[in-house]
């Protein structure tokens, strides 16, 4: 039996709540098989994220976690799970040491103007899109994939600060 708990201690050695006292507003881990729970401090209710995360899905904008529920305490949100996701924050690190060829994060950046591009459409903005929540990763088929998390501050409207965080990319936004 999953023991999440455990799991929490062993991948961060504090548990959840340690981890809101030294500020941390939320923590994902393992649900059951494919799916992970975002918990948020007490203080921070998730009605709004998982609203946004529906409609968002809903709209065919699929390049996200999907969102399968928000508990009952709305503290937390069920959601498929990203296997293999770094975040562009890491992946920029490497590209910088040497480790990641330009060519390949040159096309990774394609497809995040592509993925960008597509959220942008459903007129939301993301409001904290930041490399920590940018993933990139490959499919089931070996295809690269970016995927934004972290809709907490979403909302419908002008997507100009996100397109002020990503113009250190994209020189044309």
């Amino acid at each position: 039996m999953f023991d999440e708990n455990l799991y929490t201690k062993l991948a961060f050695n504090c548990p959840i709540k340690d981890r809101f006292e030294q500020g941390y507003w939320s923590d994902v881990t393992l649900s059951w098989p494919g799916t992970v729970k975002k918990t948020t401090n007490s203080n921070f209710g998730l009605e709004q994220e998982y609203a946004v995360m529906l409609s968002l899905w809903e709209a065919g904008f699929h390049d996200m976690p999907k969102p399968i529920q928000l508990k009952d305490d709305g503290d937390s949100i069920v959601m498929a799970e990203i296997l293999y996701g770094t975040p562009l924050e890491e992946l920029l690190t490497l590209v910088e040491a040497g480790e990641i060829p330009k060519f390949l994060f040159k096309h990774i950046l394609d497809i995040l103007r592509e993925v960008l591009e597509r959220f942008w459409a459903t007129g939301f903005a993301h409001n904290d899109l930041h490399t920590n929540n940018i993933l990139i990763g490959v499919d089931q088929v070996g295809n690269w994939r970016v995927w934004l998390i972290d809709f907490g501050t979403s909302l419908q409207g002008d997507p100009e600060k996100d397109k002020t965080q990503m113009r250190r990319f994209f020189d044309d936004l």
